[in-house]
């Protein structure tokens, strides 16, 4: 493996970084939809970066580059403050407590980022794991009160610090014993992004279809997660 090769994979996992200025960029101009797909290509580099991390030794080809580090930064980046800048901006929130809610993430995710073991040992992430760009996506196709978008993202919040396992996708070797059991998981997180791509696509016309299968991964991810956590 050569230094050039892992050169090209941080700069592959810092382009994310410049997704996330685009995302802003969209949502400055209230192209909301747009904004999404920046999210989306952001979550596709975070999705592959690690693997190619690995496979090029990335570590021993560039040892002077802390690839979590850099990894980190995007995703707070992505994960957490252009989902936070797209509350701000978008009317999900009553202004009355649109800062209240936000501050909550975002000093909820600065936590959770900068736990030693925000990624467990064993390959989980400990606490909620600011999933805010799918959460906000949510909030924004389904078109809740104000109300109840502030509920959901304060208790969010909360969950962070509540030390619940929640499985890492692309790390699952403790999660399933069985191979084709991981590969199942992994394709029903492929098969998740798709469902939100077509809910964007479809927006503001309600794809079902989509909208029910998502959320019945959403609830198997979770009952994995608290299955994993109670019986590791």
């Amino acid at each position: 493996m050569t230094t050039i090769t892992g050169w090209l994979v941080h700069i592959y996992t810092a382009s994310s970084a410049i997704i996330g200025l685009l995302t802003i960029d969209a949502i400055c101009r209230a192209r909301y939809t747009e904004a999404f797909w920046w999210m989306g290509l952001a979550v596709l580099v975070d999705a592959t970066d690690g693997t190619l991390a690995r496979k090029f030794k990335v570590a021993q080809t560039v040892p002077q580059i802390d690839g979590a580090l850099l990894d980190n930064i995007a995703d707070f980046i992505n994960y957490v403050l252009t989902p936070c800048f797209f509350l701000i901006m978008c009317p999900l929130l009553s202004p009355d407590f649109r800062w209240f809610v936000v501050s909550a993430v975002v000093l909820s995710s600065a936590y959770q980022f900068t736990q030693r073991d925000a990624k467990t040992k064993d390959n989980y992430f400990k606490g909620f794991p600011s999933y805010w760009n799918f959460v906000v996506f949510y909030l924004f196709v389904v078109d809740f009160h104000p109300l109840l978008n502030a509920a959901i993202l304060l208790i969010l919040s909360v969950l962070v610090f509540v030390p619940i396992k929640y499985v890492y996708p692309s790390r699952m070797e403790n999660v399933f014993k069985s191979r084709t059991l991981r590969f199942a998981f992994l394709l029903g997180c492929v098969l998740f992004c798709a469902a939100c791509l077509r809910m964007l696509l479809t927006y503001p016309k309600m794809d079902y279809f989509a909208f029910v299968y998502s959320l019945l991964f959403v609830a198997l991810y979770g009952g994995v997660s608290l299955y994993r956590t109670m019986k590791p």
